[in-house]
């Protein structure tokens, strides 16, 4: 029910007949809405010094607040319009602890304080044995309220649910004031040509969205270029950056998109024209097939993350982003994530497996992942389950029925048909990033190995139990057996 809020030069009356508990509430009152978790933190604060449960407080509030407030004017309910000067009732309750913050609110020393002079002044048991009853304090001016001693409405009945955060619309939105105000600096600056680049982008960006491919590429560029500041300097490194540069095979951001590498640096020519990203080629010294020189190890891309023009410095391609004869020797290689088995030719060419976005997070921050060398097979074997590192890249919707699949040719290959469930358990914690997928890929080699010896005549290949085998193997990997019980 909304309330009309009247301005009065008269001082409000007390609500509660104790102090402390008259501080929490005007506390409660003036901070709800700018700070709501820390008003939620100071009545907390004052239910445990007294033993009341936190709901009951904010019930005795919202009562305390419906009776001071004046009554409100038909008009104030909606009117033959449904609109009106009406207020609704902040949230109260669990509302109060999500309701949605400024990223640069944080608590004022008056907030503290206030929860510092709560519990201070806090002395025996205001709150009464009996509460029943609505207790208003001792200055009510509505004496009906009195009587309602067993018709009590909940607080938060009717207080609507807090919206959910589109972190896409967010996503949007921040492009949109960064295009807008990278175009009037522009302007300003008299760079004719960046501005008429920058004002297709953004009629683009109205138009379609993400279905632009420009659009597409910078969001997905910016997203690496933050998590790469933040996980390499903290929080406050993503929010101040102007500029961010990090390093990364083009093949891996292509695949991810879903197009091929051409139409990758056909979109950059427009983000570029924008100087809002750019990308250059980085080379190593590297060791290849014992050849020394300077080699290819990837491209370093160039993000703009506040309005201005992306500037390259020397150290951005000077630095020694990745070591190439060792990612090569261990087989940490773009080729290795996108092709795990051979990339085929001609009619036999295979697609590139998509690979996931934290792999490619995990990529700028220099950690590379790939299968192991043993997945790379010239022909297919169908005992392998080189697939196995292919499911965290699988739609959600997608990895039910791939997961039931190959734990039972797991059970099958391993002549355990009963432990189907086993083997999907395990492969549900390969998804969930609990289990290492080339522990569960080792594992089933080592069980399977003997039963390969037997089939093809190359040793006796004596195991009775394979399936014990893969799972005895297993389990001594660190993590596996409390992530399995878990």
């Amino acid at each position: 029910m909304a309330l009309l809020k009247t301005k009065s030069n008269k001082p409000n009356k007390p609500a509660f007949s104790d102090p402390a508990l008259e501080l929490v509430y005007r506390s409660w009152q003036r901070n709800r809405e700018r700070a709501p978790e820390l008003a939620l933190k100071v009545v907390e604060v004052y239910a445990q010094a007294h033993g009341v449960p936190v709901q009951h407080l904010l019930r005795r509030f919202a009562e305390a607040e419906a009776s001071q407030a004046p009554q409100a004017a038909p008009e104030a309910h909606g009117g033959p319009s449904g609109k009106g000067a009406a207020t609704p009732i902040p949230p109260l309750a669990s509302e109060a602890a999500t309701a949605r913050q400024g990223p640069e609110e944080g608590p004022s020393a008056s907030h503290v304080q206030d929860a510092i002079l709560a519990v201070q002044q806090s002395k025996g048991d205001p709150l009464g044995v009996d509460t029943s009853k609505p207790l208003l304090g001792g200055g009510s001016r509505y004496s009906g309220f009195q009587g309602l001693e067993e018709i009590r409405y909940p607080v938060d009945c009717c207080t609507p649910a807090a919206p959910a955060r589109n972190r896409l619309q967010d996503w949007l939105s921040w492009l949109r004031d960064l295009i807008e105000n990278t175009l009037e600096e522009a302007r300003r600056s008299g760079d004719v040509e960046r501005a008429a680049t920058l004002e297709e982008l953004l009629a683009l960006l109205e138009a379609k969205g993400l279905e632009a491919g420009p659009v597409k590429l910078f969001l997905l560029l910016a997203y690496l270029g933050r998590r790469y500041l933040r996980e390499k300097w903290g929080r406050k490194a993503s929010r101040k950056a102007s500029q961010v540069a990090f390093h990364l095979p083009n093949d891996l951001l292509a695949a991810y998109i879903g197009v091929d590498r051409v139409t990758v640096w056909r979109w950059m020519e427009v983000l570029k024209a924008a100087g809002l990203a750019d990308a250059r080629r980085h080379r190593s010294w590297a060791v290849i097939n014992e050849q020394p020189g300077f080699y290819t190890t990837g491209n370093v891309w160039l993000v703009r993350l506040k309005p201005g023009r992306v500037r390259w410095d020397y150290a951005d391609l000077a630095h020694p982003w990745r070591h190439l004869d060792e990612d090569r020797e261990d087989g940490h290689t773009a080729y290795r994530v996108l092709w795990p088995q051979g990339k085929g030719k001609g009619k036999n060419r295979k697609k590139p497996i998509r690979p996931s976005l934290e792999l490619l997070v995990r990529w700028t921050l220099g950690i590379r992942e790939a299968p192991p060398p043993e997945v790379l097979l010239t022909r297919r074997d169908p005992t392998d389950i080189a697939e196995l590192f292919a499911l965290t890249d699988l739609d959600p919707q997608e990895r039910p029925d791939a997961i039931q699949a190959l734990a039972e040719r797991m059970a099958h290959n391993l002549g355990d048909p009963h432990s189907v469930k086993f083997y999907m358990r395990v492969l549900w914690r390969v998804v969930e990033g609990k289990v290492p997928a080339t522990a569960v890929y080792n594992a089933y080699r080592a069980a399977y190995s003997p039963i390969r010896q037997r089939l093809h005549g190359e040793g006796p290949g004596q195991v009775r139990r394979p399936g014990a085998l893969f799972a005895a193997i297993l389990l001594q990997v660190p993590g596996v057996r409390e992530a399995l019980a878990a």
